[in-house]
């Protein structure tokens, strides 16, 4: 609906509980047979020490693990009421409830088809904005990775995550 932003198109993929950020410029990007089989790893054992061989090797040198095969990139564990669960869920709460709020005159303003849709379409605008304001505070900053800068496949983990459900377990 507006002006394309001037910074590059930046995305997260998601491989079952692992996630990796992107951007047009990334310059290292791991396979996906072996980003599968360290998703798959990770979701077998709940996030803790890698330990099958064939996965320790398809990861070695990409930042995910150490020498030693622990996991090294963030494990968020989601519904088990920690402190960064609570946090997160505050967050995206008081974010939806706004977005939701905003969008019931907005989406009329714009004649869009329904609530549900004007929520997707104006969230994908306004969350460039909240990106741009985050990082211009000093809160988040964009890792060199994203950037295209040359920090070698070893900064791959800085743009990766491990979300598992405790829900689940």
């Amino acid at each position: 609906m507006f002006e394309s932003r001037n910074h590059d198109k930046i995305g997260t993929n998601g491989y079952g509980p692992v996630k990796q950020n992107w951007t047009d410029n990334l310059g290292y990007w791991m396979s996906m047979p072996k980003i599968m089989t360290f998703a798959r790893e990770v979701a077998a054992n709940g996030g803790k020490r890698i330990v099958k061989q064939e996965v320790i090797d398809a990861v070695a040198g990409w930042g995910l693990t150490d020498d030693n095969s622990n996991i090294l990139i963030p494990v968020i564990y989601r519904n088990n009421n920690d402190k960064i669960d609570l946090l997160c869920r505050d967050i995206t709460t008081d974010l939806s409830h706004a977005v939701k709020k905003h969008c019931i005159s907005w989406g009329k303003a714009h004649n869009i088809a329904s609530q549900q849709l004007s929520q997707v379409i104006f969230y994908h605008e306004v969350m460039w904005d909240l990106l741009d304001i985050l990082e211009s505070k000093g809160i988040i900053s964009m890792p060199a990775i994203l950037k295209g800068e040359e920090v070698g496949k070893e900064h791959f983990g800085d743009i990766c995550f491990i979300v598992l459900d405790s829900a689940a377990e």
